[in-house]
């Protein structure tokens, strides 16, 4: 895998966990296995995977009114 971003960090079980009762929700389990094994960041200069930003998505929802 070629990875652009100098700065991956990979999420561990407990983290993920964290992530899922701030969202309550349950994430797809290949992204948890991803983010453990890979990290967050940007692939291949295209593709960028980032840990959940609850703040962000409430944003979003609350714009679009979904």
């Amino acid at each position: 895998m070629y990875c652009t971003s100098t700065q991956l960090k990979l999420l561990s079980e407990h983290e993920l966990v964290s992530y899922e009762r701030q969202g309550k929700l349950k994430l797809p389990q290949s992204y948890c296995d991803f983010m453990k094994t890979y990290g967050d960041g940007t692939y291949n200069g295209t593709i960028c995977i980032n840990s959940p930003d609850f703040h962000l998505i409430n944003i979003i929802f609350l714009s679009t009114g979904l």
